[in-house]
């Protein structure tokens, strides 16, 4: 994307995080399908927030 543009871009931050989980999604959706995708992505909000941050053991 740099070239385009004529030089190099530096994305930092919520940026980065959007851009990276974007890629991530197209790639699942490459190999599993938009279903599954649609279906594990839904799963993961559900499930975050009542997901421990930390180990208890």
């Amino acid at each position: 994307m740099g070239g385009l543009s004529g030089g190099s871009i530096m994305i930092e931050g919520a940026m980065a995080r959007l851009v990276y989980w974007s890629l991530h999604k197209m790639h699942q959706i490459a190999l599993h399908g938009w279903v599954k995708t649609s279906m594990t992505t839904y799963a993961h909000f559900i499930s975050t927030p009542t997901r421990a941050r930390i180990k208890l053991h």
